[in-house]
């Protein structure tokens, strides 16, 4: 939790499902059963405690609103933190100020640590929670100097916890460099892209949701406007959001949807019937090869993935795990591209065995760096050609698969001791490094970095320890 960008806290709570079975059916029903629905659980608690309207109308919504659910069927855990905003806003930013008691206060320290701990960018939800709960205070009209105990008991606790026990955490937050880091995410068209996520009905249907709010509760309105723009704003100056983002601010598009939903039963019942039929066929398509449908529909589709390679891979994942002798033993793949081969596909072609190879993972030069201690590192696989994701962000691969091919003193340590082939087109080699890592081997890596990143001496300079 301290040192990894992901932790394995989710797997913590899916445990007693891992222990039942280990496939990717059941990994993905887990995170369902574990997260998804229980969130759906308080989302229907909340809607029937703070809003009139039609029973079945949640249900509708959890359909509807395919965002709550999409990254389920791409084997992703990011929906796991969503329970614990939910509960976090139930607790503290939907009730009326004065109805908020210390265990209230006391209880968001634990869900908000957890979300944290989940996936670390739900800190951009827990930030913005706690600026709506001083915006909920500074809105409620019976201020008491009392209350600032009560806000401060919402998240001291976690604070301190985080300060003296995950300290690294912290020192990582604000060290990280993540404009270059995630330079290689960043695109344009974000705003273009967030509508098609979410979809452009969604999205027409949540201003209804604004203006119901507008004459209802203008500081919930402020809330769930500050909640969706300040994370956009501070994720947007340093990459594009992936899918798993949108959790961050998720469950305030679902309420301003469904105010949005009852705005318009409201003023006209039957012309919502339409709207429901859209917005189910919408979701019906995602799942179909049906062609672009922008601009009333999103264009996302989630067709079957099939991997045409799946049993080379198995194939080469089997034979790294046989060399590696031991627990010091690992591989470096200095290639890679999704849909034919990475480090994740070779460590996971095995599952649901978990005894995968070792691959030390670097994929991209600024976020992950030049491989840590490839002296130490005893097989290096090519592929010929090299595949990349982004040539432009992966330099490390043509430096290293040069060199093992073509430098002199580096390829001397190198021995070729198998290949393997893919689709036909690529070659997969697997070399062993037969000779040890000299002063001007590692200067000559050191330099061939700096002629891409003539500014990042001081970031390569490990390659010379």
């Amino acid at each position: 939790m301290n040192n990894t960008d992901y932790s394995y806290l989710p797997a913590l709570f899916g445990l007693p499902f891992i222990i039942i079975s280990q496939s990717y059916l059941f990994f993905s029903l887990s995170v369902l059963f574990i997260f998804l629905i229980p969130a759906f659980a308080v989302m229907q608690v909340l809607y029937f405690h703070y809003l009139e309207g039609n029973k079945y109308l949640p249900l509708f919504i959890f359909i509807a609103v395919y965002p709550l659910y999409l990254t389920l069927f791409y084997g992703k855990v990011d929906c796991s933190g969503l329970l614990f905003i939910t509960l976090a806003y139930a607790l503290i930013i939907l009730p009326d100020f004065r109805d908020i008691d210390m265990i209230d206060d006391l209880s968001v320290n634990l869900f908000t640590f957890t979300a944290i701990f989940l996936r670390r960018w739900y800190l951009y939800s827990v930030v913005c929670l706690y600026l709506s709960y001083l915006l909920k205070w500074l809105l409620y009209k019976d201020k008491k100097a009392s209350d600032i105990l009560k806000l401060l008991s919402s998240g001291i606790i976690a604070l301190a916890v985080i300060l003296v026990f995950f300290g690294s955490f912290v020192f990582n937050v604000f060290h990280n460099n993540f404009e270059e880091t995630y330079a290689f995410y960043n695109h344009d068209g974000k705003l273009l892209s967030f509508i098609n996520y979410i979809s452009p009905l969604i999205c027409l249907l949540i201003i209804p949701g604004m203006i119901r709010l507008f004459k209802k509760d203008r500081a919930l309105l402020s809330v769930n406007i500050l909640s969706i723009v300040l994370p956009c704003a501070m994720i947007w100056h340093i990459q594009s959001f992936e899918f798993h983002h949108y959790y961050i601010f998720l469950f305030n598009i679902v309420i301003l949807f469904t105010c949005g939903i009852l705005q318009l039963q409201e003023l006209n019942k039957k012309a919502v019937l339409p709207l429901f039929v859209l917005l189910l066929v919408q979701v019906a398509l995602i799942f179909t090869y049906a062609p672009a449908t922008m601009p009333l529909f999103t264009d996302i589709r989630k067709d079957p993935e099939v991997l045409d390679d799946k049993e080379e891979l198995i194939e080469i994942a089997r034979y790294i795990r046989s060399i590696e002798t031991d627990d010091e033993t690992s591989a470096f793949l200095c290639a890679g591209s999704y849909g034919i081969i990475t480090d994740d596909l070779i460590r996971n072609a095995l599952l649901p065995d978990i005894d995968a190879p070792k691959i030390d993972s670097a994929v991209f030069d600024i976020r992950d760096g030049f491989p840590k201690d490839i002296q130490y590192i005893r097989y290096i696989i090519t592929v010929d050609p090299i595949i990349y994701s982004d040539e432009d962000f992966q330099h490390m691969f043509t430096v290293i698969d040069d060199a093992i091919r073509n430098n002199k003193d580096i390829s001397a340590i190198y021995e070729p001791i198998k290949d393997f082939r893919l689709y036909d087109r690529y070659t997969v080699t697997v070399y062993e490094r037969t000779g040890e890592y000299t002063k001007e081997m590692k200067e000559y890596f050191y330099e061939e970095m700096l002629k891409y990143y003539p500014d990042k001496a001081d970031f390569f300079a490990y390659i010379l320890d």
